[in-house]
Formats: structure tokens, C-alpha cells, sequence
């Protein structure tokens, strides 16, 4: 049984992480995986986060629709930061790909510790997409709002870590 392990289960545990001149401390957390696009590896994803703000509070990015093209400016060769709700995560990642969004990292909006997986099934996807908890989206946030004023970035590198099998 142990010497087929390795052919049956993955070694490692999805990640971000996140790093860059505007981050408080580099940190690496647990992502909830994506069931569509290009799946978690153990070669490391990296691009720089854009925040996608597109209703009228001016803080909430939900992707539901296409992006305006100051959004997609924003988000353009970036892997994109989004806020969980209204509309599910195959509309949010086609809207991002077609923008032209490299990934997508969507802030939960629950408040459990752990991320849910980003569900669904979407053929057509080619960047990698994963969730993050409330918590951390709500920090990522406000790292990017100072990127903004120091344009200094924050990168993200998703990839698989440590040795457990799952």
C-alpha cells in the first residue's frame, strides 16, 4: 500500500504565496484548488495580484460582468484579486481571461479558516484559479491599496508545499 501512494495521491498542499515590497510579512497560506483551468503544481505559478474594483463601493471586485476597461487595464497581465459572491466562479474567470488576466485569486466571503474550493467546470479556462479565506482577502486588500500610493507590488506564487500526501 505505501509504495502505491504516490501513484494514487498528490504530495502537498495547494498554497499562496504572498510576497513584494508592499506586504507586511511574506507569508504562505492554504488555497482552495480549482476544479477548471490549470491545476495546482509543484512548479509555482508567479504574478503580481491587481485588485479588481467594479461596484460602486469602490472596495467590492466581483467580476460578474465584463470589465470596464480601467479594470482591465488594472488587471492585464496580473493575476487578479476578486470578491466571492452573486455569480459563480466560471463567469468571474471568463470575464478576467478575457480581460486579459494571467490568474484569478478570489476572497471568500464567509468566515471559515480554511478557503472553499473554486467549483464548477469551465473547458475554456487557461489560467489557474484559487481561493483564499476572508481574512487574508481583507489584508491583500489593504496591501494593495498601498501599492497604490507607493507603486510597489504584491506578487503571489501558488504552488504545491510540503510533504503530505492528499
Amino acid at each position: 500500500t505505501n509504495a502505491a501512494v504516490p501513484q494514487v495521491l498528490r504530495q502537498g498542499t495547494a498554497t499562496a504565496t504572498f510576497s513584494g515590497p508592499a506586504v507586511d510579512t511574506p507569508r504562505t497560506v492554504v488555497v482552495g484548488e480549482a476544479s477548471f483551468g490549470p491545476p495546482v503544481t509543484a512548479q509555482p505559478f508567479t504574478g503580481e495580484l491587481a485588485q479588481v474594483v467594479d461596484q460602486p463601493d469602490g472596495v467590492t471586485g466581483l467580476a460578474c460582468t465584463p470589465l470596464s476597461r480601467n479594470n482591465a487595464r488594472a488587471v492585464q497581465g496580473r493575476v487578479a484579486l476578486v470578491d466571492r459572491g452573486t455569480c459563480n466562479f466560471i463567469v468571474k474567470t471568463a470575464n478576467l481571461q478575457a480581460a486579459g488576466a494571467i490568474g484569478m485569486v478570489a476572497a471568500d466571503n464567509g468566515t471559515a479558516s480554511l478557503p472553499p474550493n473554486v467549483g464548477g467546470g469551465n473547458p475554456a479556462a487557461t489560467i489557474p484559479s484559487a481561493s483564499v479565506s476572508l481574512a487574508e482577502g481583507n489584508q491583500l486588500k489593504q496591501e494593495l491599496r498601498r501599492r497604490s500610493r507607493s507603486s510597489t507590488g504584491v506578487f503571489v506564487s501558488l504552488g504545491l508545499t510540503g510533504t503530505q500526501f492528499a
